[in-house]
This record gives C-alpha cells, structure tokens and sequence, in this order.
C-alpha cells in the first residue's frame, strides 16, 4: 500500500515557541482523513504546510515520502489542492468567466469544465454561474468554489472546515461527494464528525496520532 509519510516535522511561527517538533505522520492513498483537535494545535497550519503555502525555510524541516518517491511539498503541488473555507474569484468577472480562468491558467481541459458544470447542478448553483461575482452571496460563492475544486484532477485534497458556511443540505451532497470518490487522499479539518463522511482514519493533532476506524 503507498503512503504519504511525513517524518521529523519541525516548525515555529516567527518569535513563538514550535508548533510541530519531530511530527511523524503516515496516511494510507486512498484514505479520508478527519484531522481534529484543540484550537491553536496546528490543523490549519499543517495543510498550509503541505500545500506550500508556507514555505519559510528557516524555521521549516521535514522529510517527505510521496507515495513512494521522496520530494519536498513544492514538487507536490500539481497533486494537490487545498481547499480552505473562503472562495476566491475576480469580482468584476462572472462565475462562468472565473472557473474559464482557473482552466486556462491551470490547464486542465475540457474534463474540468464538464466535472464543474456537473456539481455546480448537484449544489443547485447552476443558475448563478452568468451573474458577476459582486452579485452572488457567499454561500453560493462556496458551492461554487467547492465545485471547482473538487474537479480539479489531484490525488490529494485538503479541505478545512469545508461544512461550516454550507446549509443542510448541501453539507449532504459534499459528503456523499466524499464518500463516493475513490483514489483520492482527503485529509479534512473537522472538529466533529457528524456530517455523514466516511471517514478512514482520524488524525488527532493533540498528540498527532492516527488511528483507524471501524468501517
């Protein structure tokens, strides 16, 4: 079985003491990952971390095993999407013209623009992708950001808090989406599991244990 295999994480935020000191953190392919634990522990910093959006070289060691090569979190980054709990769009574009954009600039191709469409109608936002941005609530915005990301062709997906600006039902779509993806890793920041994810796995960042669950 490959895994993602994180070893002796070390990191401090400037002036403040070591977050991580010497994390170890080994994750099945294929797994859906809850990662939970106190506020200030570190969850959102570790998937900044293996997003590569932090990058700061002087406070930041680890070793990486991708699956079975050994890189850093930069070569990783075409595999990878993070998807944190605020959209980002041009608000002057419509939405059509932003996810035009996002394919253009990433180049994924017609495969990603049809996968879009397709959940924008399973989040019931189809209709919103002509309006200009400006015109669009945020929680129509997140459905939609939700919708290009999870098209996008990555083996591994971060996903923070991704049901606290979503209604009901739309918390039960993202998770059957979940559920029925198969191959890809999620690892996913929630601090309680009763959003019907299937979950895999459970990484406690109080002490950085995984432990797998009882299917």
């Amino acid at each position: 079985m490959e895994k993602l295999m994180i070893k002796n994480l070390n990191y401090a935020y400037e002036n403040q003491d070591e977050l991580f000191s010497q994390v170890n953190i080994c994750l099945e392919k294929g797994s859906k990952v809850r990662l939970f634990g106190e506020n200030g522990s570190g969850k959102t910093t570790l998937l900044k971390i293996i997003a590569n959006i932090i990058e700061d070289e002087e406070t930041l060691s680890y070793e990486l095993n991708y699956f079975g090569e050994n890189v850093t979190f930069s070569d990783i980054r075409e595999n990878r999407v993070f998807i944190a709990d605020s959209s980002t769009f041009y608000e002057e574009l419509t939405m059509e013209q932003n996810i035009q954009f996002y394919n253009l600039f990433f180049n994924y191709g017609e495969d990603f623009l049809k996968n879009v469409y397709k959940l924008s109608k399973k989040f019931n936002v189809y209709s919103y992708l002509k309006q200009p941005v400006k015109n669009v609530s945020l929680g129509t915005r997140q459905k939609i950001w939700l919708a290009i990301n999870l098209s996008t062709p990555t083996e591994l997906v971060l996903l923070d808090e991704p049901f606290n600006s979503l209604d009901k039902e739309s918390r039960g779509i993202l998770s059957d989406l979940i559920n029925e993806s198969t191959g890809r890793t999620f690892i996913i920041v929630s601090h309680e599991n009763n959003e019907g994810v299937l979950f895999s796995h459970e990484l406690n960042s109080n002490n950085w244990s995984v432990s797998q669950l009882t299917m």
